[in-house]
């Protein structure tokens, strides 16, 4: 709300006016704002109907396999005011794609550079279909547990999960396809330059 609330001083917004997208509290990255009630329209209908491409950026623990497709249902669950998914039977189809990009180290332990690309739009979904395939982000303290975050933190100094890109067709001219992106920010490249890299390569275009 308040990045929305910046862009719609500086280049103007329709009264009324909703956001598309959005990004967990601890998560950096790419954003979608539209600044019209047509424009938000056609780009709502395209994260409806899932045809916006996403690509995320994170870094998982342990050494993740060097690619795969998470298809497990998630169930938001309220505990005390704090949310947290779980793959449950009864939960929302869910998908997740992924690539791993490097295999990087510290002492003692390994971790996982990874292109992760949500097929479906579930609150916690990267976070959640990671650490239920054993592998949660780096300094996740809702899924990595409290013991195993607290030592990321130490090194890494939020949840390592930044939106790379974004790309989704024009709401100007529908045949025409945009691509919004945000390199890395500072914080979590800092991370990354502290690794010693095993295998990969620790960069993204």
């Amino acid at each position: 709300e308040e990045i929305a609330a910046r862009v719609a001083e500086e280049y103007g917004k329709e009264e009324g006016v909703g956001t598309v997208s959005r990004l967990d509290r601890p998560t950096s990255g790419a954003l979608i704002l539209p600044l019209s009630k047509a424009a938000e329209e056609h780009l709502g209908m395209q994260f409806r109907e899932g045809t916006v491409q996403k690509t995320y950026l994170a870094l998982a623990s342990g050494e993740a396999p060097a690619s795969g497709d998470i298809d497990a249902k998630l169930k938001l669950v309220d505990s005390g005011g704090t949310y947290k998914a779980f793959v449950h039977h009864d939960g929302k189809p869910a998908r997740t794609s992924f690539t791993r990009l490097a295999l990087a180290a510290r002492p003692g332990s390994v971790y996982s550079f990874l292109a992760v690309s949500p097929l479906t739009g579930r609150t916690h979904q990267i976070r959640a279909h990671m650490a239920h395939l054993g592998h949660p982000l780096v300094a996740d303290k809702r899924y990595a547990g409290d013991k195993r975050s607290k030592r990321h933190m130490k090194w890494c100094p939020r949840l390592f999960l930044h939106a790379h890109t974004l790309v989704f067709r024009s709401p100007v001219a529908p045949h025409e396809e945009m691509r919004a992106a945000a390199p890395l920010v500072e914080d979590l490249q800092a991370v990354l330059d502290g690794l010693r890299v095993a295998e990969g390569c620790l960069t993204y275009e």
